[in-house]
């Protein structure tokens, strides 16, 4: 049986269960459902920051909300704002206005709690606003939405997240569901799967599956005294009628969400003979790594015409990989060439392999935004897959969280960058000293104290830079190799997801989101829809709510540029 026979045999056993009910998952209709919701709930989606409207300038952190009415009302979280502050608001399609802050509950009995808070738009316009659900309406396991803004991506656009229900309302008056979140979040909307606002993100706790929403009945109880820019230490005397849900016996309930990856195994295994686990040697540590055997089509080089490669994450494999298929066979492998700007490495093997994913170099493809919410599949060789959804389209990383660590601190003296501290055992101590003048990196010349950083952050772990420095009246230049930034405590829980992340994370061209939860190890495996399609391969666990994922036309730019007679 050919294995495109086996992914629809397997689609029609998961698929053809019928209409959503408690019993059965038609993944095929929720995710149409999903989607659905998702396009009517994204535009009113909206990143929010505090703003100085006389300095023109940012002056808080950035938190999340969403637009519920014709006349601009925006829900967030109350610990996110102040009344009669001013906010600067961003749309997804960019526009941009003003809002100021209304009132807010923040009990002085229970602090941070119910985290209630509300703002409206002050600049003239028309805004794209949520339609309001009703959380009283809510049932255990009822499929989810989050649209929000993770603060350390840093993106312009929000990022979806799915999950469901846990409860529709724990001891301390909250949603839980399954829709990670992280700072950034906060405030930020989850929908019910018919695109209903019913919680804002609160707070969320160490297991990934427990996050905290602010029920919206709060807000359409305190609708009028949420109007007034004060803060409410006790619970308002001005309540309003809740009223009850129209649509609640046409909610959904999908107990199988809870166990996707057992539902969906079936729908991945044939996509299991596309990978295969490389280990090595990095710096002299075992290392183990997800890898995607590719078929490339449209060579021009006649050498390698009908060959399979493996690509996997580069900063994973060491010099000397070995290569354990799906059915357990052991193969040398030898590296072509690497890519450290996607963190990529190819390499070719002695043997052939079955079930390469076959990529035509010379196509070109994008992701688009009616594609968000997709249900994604990374296989695992020796468990189940991995479920996510689309999170974002393609888009940019700049390299922030991942430089090399250099460990030399500095202060601006006489117009001179004179370090002032080493840290002990970092790659600064063994060429330089305190009282070294930087001149320049790697023929860069520093000049100003914003240099200095600016130009150590462009370099990755690994990467030996010539250090232009004055010492004694000597000019000289000394060699550092930089290496992996020491792990620092995170603070926040939402910075330890389970399995960590990677240490090469961002500083990418091109990649895209989703809510995977993968573990840095298991990256460098294939990304596929339930039909089948090939999105990519896994990049890098990010954070809490994000794993990135290396598109398609990436690849084929690395392929043609490794592989071709242009080389």
């Amino acid at each position: 049986m050919s294995a495109r026979n086996m992914i629809l045999m397997a689609l029609v056993l998961v698929l053809g269960l019928g209409r959503a009910s408690a019993q059965a998952l038609n993944t095929g209709a929720l995710q149409k459902s999903v989607q659905e919701g998702i396009k009517k709930a994204y535009p009113a989606s909206v990143k929010i920051m505090g703003f100085d409207t006389v300095r023109k300038m940012q002056n808080s952190a950035q938190f999340s909300g969403a637009v519920v009415s014709a006349g601009g009302h925006i829900l967030t979280a109350a610990h996110a704002i102040q009344p009669n502050r001013t906010y600067k608001v961003l749309f997804p399609d960019g526009k941009t206005c003003i809002a100021v802050g209304l009132g807010r509950i923040d009990l002085a009995a229970t602090p941070t709690q119910p985290d209630v808070a509300m703002m409206k738009i002050i600049t003239p316009g028309k805004w794209p606003y949520a339609e309001m659900g009703w959380s009283s309406a809510l049932k255990k396991d009822e499929p989810c939405i989050s649209i929000a803004y993770p603060e350390t991506l840093g993106q312009p656009l929000p990022t979806v997240r799915f999950g469901y229900i846990a409860d529709t309302l724990n001891k301390w008056g909250f949603i839980q569901s399954t829709c990670v979140m992280e700072p950034g979040d906060s405030g930020g909307a989850l929908y019910d799967y018919m695109g209903r606002l019913i919680g804002l993100h609160s707070r969320c706790d160490l297991s990934e599956d427990i996050n905290y929403e602010i029920p919206v009945d709060y807000y359409r109880k305190y609708w009028t005294a949420l109007n007034q820019p004060k803060t409410y230490t006790v619970l308002p005397e001005v309540v309003d009628d809740v009223k009850k849900d129209p649509k609640a016996s046409q909610i959904g309930v999908y107990a199988d969400l809870e166990h996707l990856g057992k539902t969906l195994d079936a729908v991945a295994a044939p996509f299991r003979s596309g990978m295969v686990v490389i280990t090595s040697k990095v710096k002299g540590v075992d290392q183990k790594i997800n890898g995607t055997i590719i078929e490339p089509v449209g060579l021009g080089a006649k050498k390698y015409q009908g060959q399979h490669f493996i690509i996997s994450k580069s900063s994973y494999v060491g010099d000397m990989p070995m290569v354990a298929t799906a059915k357990g066979a052991a193969v040398k492998a030898k590296i072509i060439a690497r890519d450290a700007a996607n963190d990529l490495v190819i390499f070719g093997l002695d043997s052939k392999l079955e079930g390469g994913i076959k990529i035509d170099i010379n196509n070109a493809d994008s992701l688009q935004l009616t594609q968000l919410g997709n249900i994604l599949l990374l296989p695992r060789v020796d468990s189940l897959p991995k479920v996510s959804v689309l999170s974002s389209v393609g888009f940019a990383i700049p390299l922030k969280y991942s430089p090399g660590f250099f460990g030399a601190s500095s202060v601006f003296q006489d117009n001179k960058i004179v370090l002032s501290r080493i840290q002990r055992g970092s790659p600064a101590m063994d060429s330089l000293k305190t009282g070294d003048v930087i001149q320049s990196v790697n023929g860069e010349e520093l000049k100003l104290p914003p240099d200095y950083q600016r130009v150590l952050e462009k370099y990755l772990p690994g990467d030996v830079i010539s250090v232009g420095i004055i010492r004694d009246g000597q000019s000289m230049v000394r060699k550092v190799t930089l290496k992996a930034r020491p792990m620092a405590d995170p603070g926040h829980v939402a910075g330890r997801p389970i399995g960590g992340t990677s240490i090469r994370k961002d500083g990418f061209p091109k990649v895209f989101a989703t809510d995977a939860r993968l573990h840095p190890e298991e990256c460098g495996g294939p990304v596929f829809d339930t039909k089948g399609v090939f999105y990519g391969i896994g990049e890098a666990r990010f954070s809490r709510t994000t794993a990135l994922v290396v598109p398609v036309q990436q690849l084929r730019v690395f392929l043609k540029n490794s592989l071709t007679d242009q080389n």
